[in-house]
């Protein structure tokens, strides 16, 4: 499965993203940010950076993710971390996956290990 998590401020929700980017099985893994949280968020594994406005309108964003996010998509569903972010940056994602016609898991770092909720 591929992996999608959003990475925005505050930094204390890094922590639980980098584990569980690091700590999954994942064909593909696209961290969703802006250009500032992307200069400075870091893991063991290798991740495709997209990049997002978030001042821009809804709309803009989703035209903006809709193909950005389509060559990383090895699959007919992926799994989505919505940890990080606000509820705008998280409708733009979901938003362009649904436009994608992708199936989308929502999947977080448990003390059970990496999980689907």
């Amino acid at each position: 499965m591929d992996l999608i998590c959003l990475v925005f401020e505050p930094e204390d929700t890094w922590s639980h993203i980098r584990k569980l980017v690091e700590r999954g099985e994942w064909k593909s893994i696209v961290i969703v940010t802006d250009k500032m949280c992307a200069r400075r968020f870091a893991a063991q594994k290798g991740f495709r950076t997209v990049i997002i406005d978030s001042e821009q309108p809804a709309v803009d964003i989703i035209t903006h993710l809709t193909p950005a996010l389509r060559p990383y998509l090895t699959d007919f569903e992926t799994g989505l971390n919505m940890v990080s972010g606000t509820g705008k940056e998280h409708m733009c994602v979901l938003a362009a996956l649904l436009k994608l016609g992708v199936g989308v898991r929502l999947v977080a770092l448990t003390k059970e290990g990496v999980q689907q909720l």
